[in-house]
């Protein structure tokens, strides 16, 4: 699932406060909408990893509209080991 602003991102994606909000909402129902697929009896669905390339406020509207997760785990990016690690683990 690849989701971007309507024209892109780029320095000039935000024209004005009420974008971040308004593309967070659009983002947060495609988000909810995602159904993992079939897991067998006794085997609990795999975690949806969602990774945001974002401004902070793009990030921030997202999380206030995805408010009901449940376990939310923040990653981060280590430059000098490339690799991505675990930040901030949230569990509901």
């Amino acid at each position: 699932m690849a989701l971007a602003p309507p024209s892109g991102a780029g320095q000039t994606t935000i024209s004005g406060p009420d974008d971040p909000w308004s593309w967070a909402s659009t983002f947060s129902g495609v988000i909810q909408s995602y159904k993992p697929p079939p897991t067998p009896a006794g085997k609990t669905a795999p975690p949806l990893r969602l990774f945001v390339s974002a401004p902070a406020a793009l990030a921030v509207a997202l999380g206030r509209q995805l408010n009901a997760c449940g376990r939310i785990v923040v990653m981060d990016w280590d430059k000098r080991r490339t690799w991505y690690f675990e930040a901030f683990d949230f569990t509901a």
